[in-house]
């Protein structure tokens, strides 16, 4: 880390009477000067600046450009800033360290990111109780090196920081209200965190940053909410007769892979006289009765699990007599150019059950495009995406009384695929079924289009699940081509809903769809809701857990690994579903994320209803000492209840006095080869190699599994791969990964990662090294 002041020398010679002279006095500096610019990949422009020293205080006002020159009478570094945003109110920080009368410090997120890391608290908070011996004790060039590098580690595969040799002191020129281009890359660095981590994300990063030690863990966080946030949908417009019980719609809302969604509706307005509620508002599909003509507003939220979407609204228009009918022109398209490209208006509506006629027109079409319709008056239509680039189609209704509102479909042609599969909305039938008495059979079907083909090898597989009981009763399926081909299939998969399942809302939702190229479905449909009844139950609770011990309580492995068994005893009315056991995991409790030793629970006496498990595992010689867990998730029923009270852990103690080596795997010399692929024509291979060395060995069978991806793709586009042994052997060794870049994948800086390497003993690599970048052309 560059030193952040430069000191500034003066003197004074003092002439003296009778002609003599003097020596120079050398004059202590009387005011702190500390310069810079404040940006968050815009310029934060007139904005007070507070700072707090060592000794002194001070205050200054950005300018237009976000600079500032902040004067500390008889200050004395370091020195702790906060910046408040006049927009909004948001609060940021830096860090002043050197030992002269001048410094420089910008204030940006990543300063606030910093900041946290190296007092080890949230800035707001130190700011605000600011106890300089503490402040002095930690703000030095050797904690805010290492802060920097752990920012860096865990903002990796969101944006790259290496460029950036100093967050505090880099030179930097933020764009302006006045020239929003002029930013520098630093500015244009900020510009893409604000993308993925606003200010509400970036108040949880620098608070994992402040409390929490592993980097892993924070990544895992970064992660979490730097993904692509949920989509609300609320469904098409709606015409009905006054009187209509209306079904709102939510299915097509979206969120990112492999999270759930939770619903929240409200009826925004409603005609007066009207006294419409929603039943079940927070249903994917919530009711209510238009008892009243006039318009009704219903709007939604969704929430995945981490965050909420932004709101979206419908319009319901009930009529005394006649109502209008709904045109829907179908779902958007992605095509090559030159396919011939279906419309489909079958899906529009008529709430008086009135015959329609279709009026279909293409009102957009690319320059030089000659495209036409093959009929305009049918339900569904044709034509010819002859040349790249943007095609709108609209279609209008009548029932012979009224015409519709407009639809519009738009249909994309491109002269290479780069979007993902096209997936409509999932249906079950039946809707409704009762367990009470016997098994139902449930089937889900959905349709996927793809100009270059969905990959039918790596279809993601359906799961079933009460909406109530997330994380518990959940029955895996696998989707099957029921028609079609890869580039316009319909998919279907049916499951057993067993007698005595949880009764309530139950959902059937599904993972992103990939095409050949790698490219994800990226819009809604990937859930679906049904009814399970089941109105005379006798078990309704899950499985009992007891008894648990760990034997024996104490292993000391300095010199020798040692046995260690658990067992549980476990109870259910109904019977424990023995072909879905849960799989205990040992590790070092002071080292979550780091040692752990799976293992496999075997049935040691007694049988479903009474069941009395055991697992044994050995604890290898050196492992780290002190307090161990064994520990696993909830066992279910053959119903898919799971147990619910306590039991699910167990410690045990693990001495070593003897250790000779607690350090992880070293990782380095990482490549890729070639740095810069074209697969434009063709697609092209790409190798990465890496060195790893440990004193105890490796672990070979537990090596970590690279994935490449689009850096700009992040869940999206990923090819997963494997490490071999290129030479060497588990003391030091080389690896090597080879992948296939398929031709015409996204073009732009790609990346190759993986977790952590893992030694013999448990101990895991922490150093970096664990990406690896290059181009695809």
């Amino acid at each position: 880390m560059k030193i952040l002041a430069t000191v500034l020398s003066s003197c004074m010679l003092v002439a003296c009477g009778g002609g003599g002279g003097s020596s120079p006095v050398p004059v202590t500096p009387t005011s702190l000067t500390v310069n810079g610019t404040a940006a968050t990949g815009k310029a934060i422009a007139g904005a007070t600046i507070t700072a707090k020293c060592q000794t002194g205080t001070g205050n200054a006002t950005t300018l237009a450009d976000g600079s500032y020159s902040l004067a500390v009478a008889g200050g004395n570094l370091p020195c702790l800033l906060q910046i408040t945003d006049p927009a909004d109110g948001s609060k940021l920080h830096t860090l002043v360290l050197g030992n002269g009368s001048a410094a420089t410090a910008n204030i940006t997120p990543l300063t606030e990111m910093l900041t946290a890391r190296v007092l080890g608290s949230e800035p707001t908070v130190f700011f605000a109780a600011f106890d300089a011996t503490i402040a002095n004790n930690k703000v030095t060039p050797t904690a805010v090196k290492a802060a920097q590098a752990d920012v860096g580690t865990v903002l990796n595969g969101v944006v790259d920081t290496s460029p950036l040799v100093d967050f505090l002191a880099t030179p930097l020129k933020a764009a302006t209200q006045g020239n929003p281009a002029g930013g520098d890359a630093q500015d244009r660095l900020l510009d893409a965190l604000r993308v993925k981590i606003n200010a509400a994300r970036l108040t949880q990063v620098v608070t994992a940053l402040a409390k929490i030690t592993n980097t892993d863990a924070i990544k895992q966080i970064i992660a979490d909410i730097a993904a692509v946030p949920p989509v609300a949908q609320a469904g098409p417009l709606q015409s009905v007769v006054t009187g209509t019980v209306v079904t709102l719609d939510g299915s097509a809302s979206s969120a990112d892979a492999g999270r759930t969604l939770s619903y929240a509706w409200t009826l925004q307005s409603r005609p007066a006289g009207s006294t419409a509620s929603l039943s079940s508002p927070t249903s994917v599909r919530p009711t209510f009765t238009a008892d009243v003509a006039g318009t009704y507003v219903a709007s939604v939220i969704v929430n995945d699990g981490k965050v909420s979407s932004n709101a979206a609204a419908v319009s319901i228009t009930a009529s005394v007599a006649n109502a209008a009918p709904v045109a829907n022109a179908g779902y958007a398209q992605n095509v090559l150019s030159g396919s011939v490209v279906e419309l489909d208006g079958s899906a529009s509506s008529d709430a008086n059950g009135d015959v329609l006629t279709f009026a279909w027109e293409l009102t957009t079409k690319p320059a030089n495009s000659k495209a036409s319709l093959s009929s305009a008056s049918s339900a569904k239509s044709t034509f010819t995406a002859d040349t790249t680039g943007l095609y709108v189609a609209k279609l209008i209704v009548n029932d012979g009384k009224a015409s519709s509102a407009d639809a519009t479909v738009t249909v994309t042609a491109s002269a290479v695929d780069n979007s993902g599969p096209n997936v409509s909305a999932i249906t079950v039938t039946p809707a409704i079924i009762d367990v009470s008495q016997t098994s139902q059979q449930v089937t889900a079907t959905v349709s996927v289009t793809d100009a270059t083909g969905v990959n039918l090898n790596a279809l993601p597989a359906p799961h079933w699940y009460n909406v109530a009981d997330i994380g518990g009763t959940r029955i895996n399926s696998q989707w099957k081509l029921a028609s079609g081909d890869a580039k316009h299939a319909t998919f279907s998969s049916t499951v057993t809903i067993p007698a005595g399942a949880k009764a309530g809302e139950w959902l059937v939702g599904s993972l992103a769809f990939r095409d050949v190229l790698d490219y994800t479905s990226t819009n809604g449909g990937y859930s679906q809701g049904f009814t399970v009844q089941s109105n005379e139950l006798s078990d309704t609770s899950g499985p009992t857990v007891s008894a648990i011990t760990v034997n024996p309580t104490t292993v000391d492995v300095s010199q020798t690994s040692q046995l260690v068994t658990t067992t549980v005893t476990v109870t259910d009315a109904t019977g424990i579903n023995l072909n879905a056991l849960p799989n205990p995991y040992w590790y070092n409790s002071a080292d979550i994320g780091g040692t752990r030793i799976d293992s496999k629970w075997v049935l040691a006496s007694g049988d479903a209803k009474h069941a009395t498990f055991s697992s044994t595992v050995t604890i290898p010689a050196g492992a780290k000492a002190g307090s161990w867990t064994v520990g696993w998730t909830a066992f279910r029923d053959t119903l898919g209840y799971t147990s619910t009270n306590g039991g699910y852990s167990q410690g045990f103690t693990v001495q070593s006095n003897g250790l000779s080596d607690t350090s992880g795997p070293a990782v380095s010399a990482i490549t890729v080869t070639p740095a810069i692929v074209d697969v434009s024509q063709t697609s092209q291979l790409v190798t990465t190699a890496v060195t790893v060395t440990d004193a105890t060995g490796i672990n070979l069978n537990a090596l970590p599994n690279p994935y490449w991806y689009n850096s700009a793709d992040i869940g999206g586009t990923r090819i997963d791969s494997k490490w071999g042994l290129a030479s060497g052997d588990a003391k030091h060794a080389t690896f090597s990964s080879t992948v296939t870049i398929p031709a015409g994948a996204k073009a732009g800086s790609w990346t190759v990662g993986w977790t952590a390497f893992r030694d013999t003993l448990g101990y895991t690599s922490t150093n970096g090294g664990y990406d690896k970048s290059f181009t695809v052309k």
